[in-house]
């Protein structure tokens, strides 16, 4: 009967140190498609075209060209347009007025702050380089993994494991 409390102590405590199976990805949820950040630049200047057209391209992680994928804009959860890549990855999405705006292809976003043509600064880009990586995942533990089910529920493992083996030891005396 000892053994048990044993067993399960070494099991919270290995549930503390093993982290977390589950992931979060852009492609999870239309929410964070808006909202996640791209391995790119945080907020990317972007100057668009004199016919008000946004345009870049999209590749893959290794650097090949991802033809036929849907590219969309969004501000904040409304979505304003979307269109396909061509064979060379390459998308334009006609832009009403400058602001900032989410592009996202569902496995990667990117913010960018749209300019028009007469307005953009000398930093702006012409257009915007994006990389999907359906491998790449964002995650808040937020309280160091505690707000999570598997956190709480190593903690109540532990503190179950603790009681049992100090009632055991007082049983056994």
């Amino acid at each position: 009967m000892k053994m048990i409390p044993r067993i399960m102590l070494w099991l919270a405590v290995a549930g503390l140190v093993m982290p977390p199976a589950g992931h979060v990805s852009a492609a999870d949820s239309p929410a964070l498609q808006t909202q996640a950040a791209s391995p790119q630049t945080p907020l990317a200047d972007v100057a668009l075209t004199a016919d008000n057209f946004l345009q870049g391209q999209l590749l893959d992680r290794q650097g090949a060209p991802k033809a036929a994928t849907k590219v969309r804009l969004t501000s904040g959860a409304k979505v304003l347009s979307e269109t396909v890549t061509d064979p060379q990855g390459a998308f334009r999405i006609p832009v009403e007025r400058g602001g900032v705006y989410a592009l996202s292809d569902g496995e990667a976003s990117a913010l960018v702050r749209v300019w028009t043509h007469d307005a953009a600064p000398p930093s702006a880009k012409p257009a915007i380089l994006m990389v999907s990586d359906p491998e790449l995942t964002r995650g808040n533990l937020g309280r160091g993994g505690l707000d999570t089910v598997i956190g709480w529920a190593a903690i109540i493992g532990v503190t179950s494991a603790i009681i049992w083996a100090i009632a055991d030891r007082k049983s056994g005396s």
